[in-house]
């Protein structure tokens, strides 16, 4: 079972035997479930139907797609403020932070060169920016949001200006674009066995 970030929408495989986006686990058969039943998990052909509040209708439109994190994200600061881009110049925050094999925190991490710099996801859950790869550091920055499996493209930042977090705007996180997959009604989900998580949906114990 599956439950969405950012509310409470659950995908679980209903008693029914379909895949089914519901708001709470009780009654009822949710708004949208595969078409096909008893699936070892999601389908992503686009075999999805929503319910127009009288039946079931098909929607090809809609899909479950694998996703897995990018192999590199890159980091810049496009605003006007003096002491935030003397911050990025002086720390060398600015530049391509590469996807490690290995994971800190059950989490993958992101290494930029020259001098090195961490962008990783904190005991705290946010994604920050560090000099240090600590489970307790916010470092140079972090995201505000928790439940986040994967650092947010369009986001304020916290970033740390004499001594306090204060939130920014203007910091350009972007994602590798080979391994961005083009999503038509975007729902993504993890693929079985490999080493990935979803953009926008958590596991949760049954």
């Amino acid at each position: 079972m599956y439950k969405k970030t950012d509310n409470n929408f659950h995908l679980y495989l209903h008693t029914n035997g379909h895949w089914t986006f519901k708001i709470s686990l009780g009654e009822g058969e949710g708004l949208i479930r595969s078409q096909l039943i008893a699936l070892p998990k999601p389908p992503s052909n686009g075999l999805w139907q929503f319910w127009n509040d009288a039946s079931w209708e098909n929607d090809s439109s809609i899909s479950v797609n694998h996703l897995e994190y990018p192999t590199s994200y890159h980091l810049s600061y496009s605003g006007e403020d003096q002491k935030m881009s003397n911050l990025f110049e002086n720390e060398k925050l600015d530049g391509t932070y590469e996807k490690q094999r290995t994971k800190d925190n059950n989490f993958p991490y992101y290494i930029k060169e020259g001098p090195t710099r961490y962008l990783f996801k904190n005991e705290a859950g946010h994604w920050s920016v560090s000099n240090y790869l600590t489970m307790d550091n916010f470092g140079h920055m972090y995201q505000t949001e928790k439940t986040e499996p994967a650092p947010k493209e369009n986001e304020i930042w916290n970033v740390r200006i004499d001594n306090n977090y204060l939130p920014t705007s203007g910091i350009v996180l972007t994602k590798d674009k080979e391994r961005q997959i083009n999503v038509r009604s975007g729902i993504l989900f993890p693929e079985e066995g490999k080493e990935t998580r979803p953009d926008n949906l958590e596991t949760e114990n049954e």
